[in-house]
């Protein structure tokens, strides 16, 4: 009724106004011309300031932008530069296991073929429309004939020449790929094999997965698929994640490098459960009260009160520059397709927002990838080697077209005192904490687990397991998370252990 009212009494108000003429104001032409010049003026400085807009952004856009938007995998015109006279090149992982490869029917038409099924699917990918993967990475590579050797071809064959193109020598190793794919089994989740020393990824899985042979008949099924069960979403590269505890590698490091002299005098009494004004509740896991702790005891015992704690004692814009420093913020410069990591803290941020992302929560995400970076980054002594999927690049008649080398991607992060404190905390992690999968290992790791909440069910969580072998002269780094699991499970400790096994057994 109150709404009906209402509009009754602006009906009578308008009937009112219809009515009288003379109720309404005398408007003098000098006023309305004056009025529409104002208008115009405003109208032209609008337009005015959109054009340098647009100039500025066209500037910026050739100059900063153009070449890696031409070098995207999705850039629609890569999937038509290919030259009709080039047969795609092979893809080979470091063994010269052939991953993909292009042969020709009975119709004389060519195929793309995958021999290895669904075990490198997503991070080798498809060559179907812009590409993904490998194949959308190195499709420029692959469409190449450096050699412009003539195609051999049987009976009538085409009366056009065509040429071979070059192949892709991936770091992929076969074994430690398998070796991930099986111990994934059938878990949602990614893993990663990083070498410490070069950057080169030994090896990328991403589950639920797809036979890319099938693609003709099964991408548009596999494309309506949501993005939490998607089959066409590498997880290791593309999927962005809380990183949980994972993430107080970070902000140990970064209290380490605040504090050089005196880090290993903090304490902290932990009661299981803690809160401080303008903040929010932070709840270490089913609230247990570790009590007394120092730093190495904070991680250790993954003490999320400790770390809000800790957090709360740091220098926001230092914090920053170092998560900077560690890569986040952006994208990692691999060869196939990588989402952009985030760190959102700064002087400004709110004291919740410092306590939750100090201990791997709030606005904090990242891809398995980036942490497998980081934590190879602190098994070489804190300097972060670029990550990087293809080795060369070769002529079909053999010649090395191109070699990639290990490049230093960040340097400078921290003293190398500073990164051998958080070794040392890693390394007790595993020897004396929760990783005890590891006591048989005939190896030594260091390392550090990670429950990151996702939902309001407290039983279930993103679990992560980031760490580095052998503890003491570092060769490889391996990441794994597991979504939707268990909260009390070491699944991702488990499948990190088969992974060394693969590489150091």
């Amino acid at each position: 009724m109150k709404n009906r009212d209402n509009k009754n009494i602006e009906n009578k108000e308008t009937k009112k106004e219809k009515g009288s003429f003379l109720s309404k104001p005398v408007v003098k032409p000098e006023n309305t011309r004056k009025k529409r010049n104002l208008e115009t003026n405003i109208i032209s400085f609008v337009f005015i300031g959109l054009f340098f807009v647009m100039i500025i952004y066209s500037v910026f856009f050739t100059s900063s932008e153009a070449k890696s938007i031409a070098d995207n995998p999705y850039n629609p015109r890569n999937a038509v530069e290919r030259s009709p006279d080039v047969r795609r090149g092979t893809i080979y992982a470091n063994d010269g296991t052939i991953l993909a490869t292009t042969s020709v029917g009975e119709d004389n038409k060519e195929v793309r073929e995958y021999p290895t099924n669904n075990l490198f699917s997503l991070v080798v990918g498809m060559s179907r429309g812009a590409g993904s993967g490998i194949e959308g990475g190195a499709n420029k590579e692959l469409t190449t004939s450096s050699s412009k050797q003539e195609v051999e071809v049987s009976g009538d064959g085409k009366a056009e020449k065509e040429y071979y193109g070059d192949n892709v020598y991936t770091t992929l190793d076969p074994k430690l790929q398998q070796a991930a794919y099986d111990a994934l089994g059938d878990y949602t989740g990614a893993v990663v094999a990083v070498d410490t020393q070069t950057g080169k990824v030994l090896a990328m899985v991403s589950k639920p997965d797809f036979n890319p042979n099938e693609a003709g008949t099964k991408y548009n099924e596999w494309a309506s698929i949501s993005d939490e069960n998607s089959v066409l979403i590498n997880r290791a590269s593309q999927g962005l994640y809380a990183p949980g505890s994972t993430f107080k590698i970070v902000t140990a490091l970064e209290y380490v490098k605040e504090h050089p002299d005196d880090y290993k005098d903090y304490s902290y009494i932990c009661e299981g459960t803690t809160s401080v004004p303008g903040g929010t509740v932070v709840n270490c896991y089913h609230r247990t009260a570790h009590g007394h702790e120092d730093l190495n005891d904070a991680f250790l015992n993954s003490c999320n009160c400790a770390f809000s704690d800790i957090g709360l004692k740091l220098d926001m814009e230092r914090f920053r520059a170092t998560a900077e420093s560690l890569g986040m913020n952006e994208a990692l410069p691999v060869e196939i397709e990588s989402s952009k990591t985030r760190f959102d803290l700064n002087s400004k941020s709110s004291i919740s927002e410092i306590q939750e992302t100090s201990f791997g929560q709030g606005n904090l995400y990242m891809t398995p990838l980036q942490m497998a970076m980081i934590t190879a980054t602190i098994a070489n002594d804190g300097i972060m080697m670029k990550p990087y999927l293809i080795d060369k690049v070769v002529s079909s008649t053999g010649e090395v077209v191109k070699q990639n080398a290990p490049t230093v991607y960040k340097n400078g992060i921290a003293d190398a005192s500073e990164v051998a404190a958080v070794q040392g905390f890693m390394k007790n992690m595993v020897s004396r904490g929760a990783a005890s999968v590891f006591g048989s290992a005939g190896y030594s790791v260091a390392g550090k687990t990670g429950t990151a909440e996702y939902a309001d069910n407290n039983d279930l969580a993103h679990l992560w397991f980031t760490c580095y072998a052998p503890a003491n002269n570092p060769k490889i780094a391996v990441t794994c998370i597991v979504e939707r699991s268990e909260v009390s499970t070491i699944v991702p400790e488990r499948i990190c252990k088969a992974v060394l096994d693969a590489y150091l057994d």
